[in-house]
């Protein structure tokens, strides 16, 4: 369970250490290739989920977002395409690093498992905010060991640049967010309000404010999630009613 939450933070948030050409989600692919075309049971769930298919309808969404993309300066005349690199490889490290942690830590089990588990991962990294923001030696330390412009961007604003991620800007802010809306998936599945999750939720969204505003479409989002699901439920409580 340790390693889960250590790989999915690795993977989710692109790590890159200063002094390593090569982000740690990269490190974490090669190893469980490894790992995986080691043993028999391994191979087999590796062949099988390239039959599910919910895999090949998320490949080929990643496959046509990868061609819409590379289109687009074509049809506007700009030929630049330098970009395309960037894209299929950002696709092919997207596709395999999910694919394996699947493979190793998500056999038998639940949406619920899974929702818990990117919970967890983004509110550890809402900490990492916080820690960043009141304790001077820890942000230093992650300023010192993160491979990105973070610092740069703390220095200009202040309190903008925090956290432990390849990118600390709009995207990040966007990745936090996705945790507010999990959060209130999570809720629709246990079909109640747990507090200790709501209070990971308060947590996360304070933090949102301290990457950038793109986050808060999210919240927004979560909102409106949860007035559906609270319209839901009363609607089924006053069915419930009128059967009795």
């Amino acid at each position: 369970n340790i390693l889960a939450h250590i790989f999915l933070f690795f993977i989710f948030f692109g790590i890159k250490l200063n002094g390593i050409p090569i982000s740690l989600s990269k490190f974490f692919v090669l190893f469980c290739f490894l790992i995986v075309f080691t043993y028999p049971t391994f191979i087999k769930r590796f062949t099988k989920i390239f039959k599910n298919r919910n895999f090949i309808i998320i490949l080929f969404f990643f496959v046509f977002i990868l061609i819409c993309s590379s289109l687009w300066p074509i049809i506007h005349n700009t030929n630049d395409i330098s970009f395309l690199k960037f894209n299929i490889s950002h696709l092919f490290d997207s596709i395999l690093s999910s694919l394996f942690f699947a493979i190793l830590f998500l056999k038998d089990k639940s949406y619920e498992y899974l929702c818990k588990l990117f919970i967890n991962v983004i509110f550890i990294q809402a900490v990492i905010i916080f820690m960043m923001l009141t304790l001077p030696f820890i942000r230093n330390f992650i300023f010192l060991i993160n491979s990105s412009d973070s610092q740069i961007l703390f220095e200009r604003t202040t309190f903008r640049g925090l956290g432990f991620s390849s990118d600390v800007t709009y995207g990040f802010s966007v990745q936090l967010s996705f945790g507010l809306l999990l959060t209130t998936i999570l809720f629709y599945l246990k079909q109640k309000v747990l507090i200790s999750y709501f209070i990971i939720y308060l947590i996360i969204l304070f933090a949102i404010f301290f990457t950038a505003r793109s986050g808060l479409l999210g919240f927004l989002l979560s909102v409106f999630l949860m007035i559906i699901i609270t319209l839901r439920n009363l609607k089924v409580s006053q069915l419930k009613i009128l059967i009795k």
